[in-house]
């Protein structure tokens, strides 16, 4: 297994002031590979199979809100490899739909269809394809200036439950981060934040303007934008040179203390995927689903339907003298006087990671 350190896997900006556990290391991500989606089926793209992506959008069905600071990085980059990702940005700046100083948002219509779909959805709608995705290459253009979401997504994962456990925490920090990172941007440049803020898209009704992709009306934006509107490519910039000039006693001092709480759950969490010991006592995961099965192997979905998993027929036969009562010495002891194999440690660490066997707490 290869690992990297957390803060390369961020904006590069962050890793000036984010705190030093984010030079820890983690597994690194190799079976989630976008170049080469595993989510495609061999067979060809069908449309009622929800175990495979569709080749035209892969997982970029989600379109992303990005603050003003990670725009501006964008915008401020020279690096041709993002000239398309810059295009698209000036594209969506002037068409004006939720172009705020907060950031370039995605609009209600697609927020009230992203949050009111049923799962099917991702990975397999084209109307919900990101703008920022180029649909001939396969790729983002505007990688790696991502937000929380898009930076701690992957469809699996190489240490299974506990590294989506690790990644989904990191989200949630990583939110906080850019929420509070904004304010104080708006703050520093001397914009109203509660008024900014109140114009942020929510799911509440939608106008028929909202519905036909209509922008704010001048007057409306030029309120919202005031002495930038027109500028805004310029203010975005300036946001982004207020992010990355920081240091971390800045950082600090600017999040606060909530800042050191969800530090400190994403250290738990840390804590919990780099664990290589297995429980001690473990049972067969009353949840796990059996994708297929022959004579030989069997295909078994533990955590994620994303990420199922096969396995030899006679370790599947095995699972069921896990039953949360006995040790794992005694379904050792069981095993061997039906002269069978005892699993290895780092077998019972994998079968677990991906919760094919669990503990009572993983229930709770």
């Amino acid at each position: 297994m290869s690992f990297r350190r957390i803060d390369t896997s961020l904006p590069f900006f962050y890793q000036k002031f984010l705190p030093s556990f984010f030079q820890n290391t983690i597994p690194e991500e190799t079976v989630a590979t976008c170049n080469n989606c595993p989510m495609l089926s061999d067979h060809g793209f069908d449309d009622t199979d929800k175990n495979f992506f569709s080749p035209e959008s892969k997982c970029c069905t989600h379109y992303p809100n990005l603050s003003n600071y990670i725009v501006g990085g964008l915008l401020d980059s020279t690096d041709p490899c993002y000239e398309d990702g810059r295009q698209r940005m000036r594209k969506q700046i002037s068409s004006r739909i939720e172009v705020t100083p907060h950031g370039i948002l995605r609009p209600k219509k697609y927020h009230f269809l992203l949050t009111h779909t049923q799962y099917d959805y991702f990975g397999r709608s084209n109307w919900l394809i990101c703008p920022y995705y180029d649909r001939v290459k396969g790729i983002c253009t505007v990688r790696p200036y991502w937000n929380a979401t898009c930076n701690t997504w992957f469809c699996k994962y190489t240490g299974g439950f506990d590294d989506r456990a690790f990644w989904l925490t990191l989200r949630k920090y990583l939110k906080s981060v850019e929420e509070v990172l904004t304010q104080y941007t708006l703050l520093t440049m001397g914009l109203d934040c509660s008024k900014i803020i109140k114009n942020i898209p929510n799911s509440g009704h939608l106008t028929v303007a909202e519905l036909d992709d209509k922008p704010l009306s001048w007057e409306n934006y030029r309120s919202l934008w005031g002495e930038w509107e027109g500028r805004e490519e310029e203010f975005y910039r300036e946001t982004f040179h207020i992010v990355k000039d920081l240091t971390l006693r800045d950082f600090e001092r600017i999040t606060g203390i909530s800042h050191i709480i969800m530090l400190e759950e994403l250290k738990k969490s840390y804590d919990t995927l780099m664990n290589n010991e297995p429980p001690y006592i473990l049972k067969r995961n009353p949840k796990l689903q059996v994708k297929s099965s022959n004579e030989d192997f069997c295909t078994l979905i533990g955590y994620s339907p994303f990420d199922p998993v096969e396995i030899p027929r006679a370790i599947y036969e095995m699972l069921d003298l896990f039953d949360g009562d006995r040790t794992n010495d005694d379904v050792f002891a069981l095993l061997l006087e039906k002269d069978k194999k005892i699993p290895t440690d780092d077998l019972l660490l994998s079968l677990y990671r991906l919760r094919i066997l669990i503990t009572d707490e993983d229930e709770q």
